[in-house]
């Protein structure tokens, strides 16, 4: 009897084997980010403070339509006329944007820094550096808001 169990886990290994399963598949793929990996890669900062949280409408920038709406939650944003979403993070005066489902990248990929300014009731952006997301750029870059709501 204990010559079938022993022939049973070889035979068991052999098949594992011969099907590959005793190593991983070789992969090329990029492996996909999950909810946690991705927290762990958020830009730093936290969530965007009271001054700069609400609706926004555009005020000046000649690349874009006029009467463009900018939303700013706690750690998310989305310009409703363009479809366009994503998460955010605040340090101090920069601003981090990223995980903009238009854009296709997610973290570490995708990131747009920008400085932000709020003088009264206007929002102004800055980029820090080249925003991977091409269209993020022109709703930011150098535009002025003001506040709607």
């Amino acid at each position: 009897m204990k010559n079938l169990g022993v022939l049973c886990v070889l035979g068991t290994a052999v098949v594992l084997a011969a099907c590959g399963g005793s190593e991983p598949a070789a992969t090329s793929a990029k492996p996909k980010a999950t909810a946690s990996t991705q927290r762990d890669q958020r830009p730093p900062g936290g969530p965007a403070p009271a001054e700069l949280q609400g609706v926004w409408k555009l005020a000046s920038g000649n690349k874009i339509e006029k009467g463009l709406q900018f939303v700013i939650g706690e750690l998310h944003y989305r310009v409703p006329t363009h479809l366009a979403h994503g998460d955010l993070a605040v340090n101090g005066d920069e601003i981090a944007f990223f995980n903009a489902a238009i854009c296709g990248l997610t973290l570490p990929d995708g990131v747009g820094h920008y400085r932000w300014t709020v003088a009264g009731e206007k929002l102004s952006f800055e980029s820090i550096s080249e925003d991977p997301c091409g269209g993020r750029a022109d709703i930011l870059d150098g535009v002025t808001y003001t506040r709607a709501g």
